[in-house]
């Protein structure tokens, strides 16, 4: 099973991304168009499922070469993004399709049964400040996650992730970061880089927040 997976590493994933777009409009259509609204819960548990099939490709793919490669890359994107801003980004595209299926069949504008992140003010700087901790959260995790499946380099201990030197060692030279593979090293640096851009633009909604345009 596992020399077939690795096989068709590709051709899996993109038929898994294919249908979870699929599930995301039979969601949609069903949930809206058709009123199932009922049926579509029974539709969560198959988009969990999709998520846990990218993990699986990408464990396949490093238990038969035993290195990182762009493919692992590529499925730790995926799953990033679906457990963070996919979340966001699908409740937005929930509500938009909601609005325009009752503007379609000249009902009123429904209620929203889930709240949207705010636009403005305090609310929308809280939502961002939010939205950088998970970035947090998932980045401290998948470090823990790489160390259990790839492992740390040889001569690289715990006690050295305090040691302000190893961080500077390792942004000179991605071989002496922390983990075995350098493209693995390099990975978390980008990352790292992200983080930090991410944090700088999500706090300066703190001191400075979006103010609404007025309308005229």
């Amino acid at each position: 099973m596992i020399e077939f997976t690795q096989s068709f590493l590709w051709e899996l994933l993109i038929v898994t991304e294919i249908i979870f777009w699929l599930l995301i409009g039979l969601f949609l259509l069903f949930r809206y168009v058709l009123g199932w609204k009922q049926f579509t819960k029974w539709m969560i548990p198959i988009f969990i499922l999709t998520i846990v099939i990218d993990i699986y490709l990408g464990w396949v793919d490093y238990k038969m070469t035993g290195e990182f490669s762009i493919f692992q890359f590529i499925i730790i994107i995926f799953v990033v993004y679906a457990l963070t801003s996919g979340l966001s980004d699908f409740r937005r595209l929930d509500a938009y399709i909601q609005r325009k299926v009752a503007k379609w069949k000249g009902q009123p504008e429904p209620e929203q049964s889930a709240k949207l992140p705010a636009k403005y003010g305090r609310e929308h700087a809280r939502h961002e400040r939010n939205g950088w901790f998970m970035h947090i959260a998932m980045f401290v995790l998948a470090q823990v996650a790489f160390f259990l499946l790839f492992g740390l380099r040889e001569g690289v201990a715990l006690s050295q992730f305090i040691d302000p030197d190893f961080y500077r060692s390792w942004w000179g030279d991605a071989s002496l970061g922390a983990y075995r593979d350098i493209t693995l090293n390099q990975l978390v640096q980008v990352w790292f880089v992200v983080l930090v851009v991410d944090g700088i633009i999500s706090l300066s909604y703190t001191f400075s927040p979006r103010k609404e345009k007025k309308t005229t």
